[in-house]
């Protein structure tokens, strides 16, 4: 019964969190589309992702950039996978 209960409340605490929470937190993968927007620099403030774009201009390839995660002990890391699109 402990071990069910125990289960259920990081299951609960797992699915209540924001995207952002749980990939920095917990591990795991998170997607960012930028329509019409081309990556500039992303860095984490606090439990936020902050992300500096510029609009795409017409000459500019499309990327698919991996913003990842090395923790000191390898253990629970995240990444985020931000995809430039046009509209």
């Amino acid at each position: 019964m402990k071990k069910f209960l125990i289960l259920s409340l990081l299951s609960v605490s797992f699915f209540s969190c924001t995207e952002n929470a749980r990939v920095k937190s917990w591990g795991g993968t998170g997607d960012v589309i930028l329509e019409n927007k081309k990556l500039i620099t992303m860095t984490w403030k606090e439990g936020n992702l902050w992300m500096l774009t510029r609009n795409l201009k017409s000459t500019d390839d499309l990327d698919i950039y991996n913003f990842e995660e090395k923790s000191s002990f390898g253990m629970i890391e995240g990444t985020y996978i931000i995809r430039e699109t046009r509209k």
